[in-house]
């Protein structure tokens, strides 16, 4: 599990031995941003216009917040700046 300033991610990892680094296989949902409070309240508030806190949250984010979005770009981004450190790292120990 991967920690946030008052949340949890949760990640499974699979070894796969024929694997050069990591692969995103699927995902569902995305974290809330750092430091929003309590999670059920962020999502609360977010999700209900008529909440007294909504148009602060919306605000505070920069847009509109949306759980079921994962974005793909940055976790093939990260994935592939893994996978260069990793192939750096095993090209020096051949040396």
């Amino acid at each position: 599990m991967l920690g946030g300033s008052k949340g949890w991610s949760k990640i499974w990892v699979d070894a796969v031995p024929t694997a050069a680094y990591p692969r995103f296989v699927d995902g569902a949902l995305c974290c809330p941003p750092e430091d929003v409070g309590s999670i059920p309240g962020f999502y609360e508030a977010i999700g209900d216009p008529k909440h007294p806190d909504h148009e602060d949250r919306i605000d505070w984010y920069g847009g509109i917040f949306d759980p079921e979005h994962i974005d793909l770009d940055r976790i093939y981004k990260d994935l592939g700046r893994i996978a260069a450190r990793r192939q750096r790292a095993a090209a020096k120990r051949t040396r």
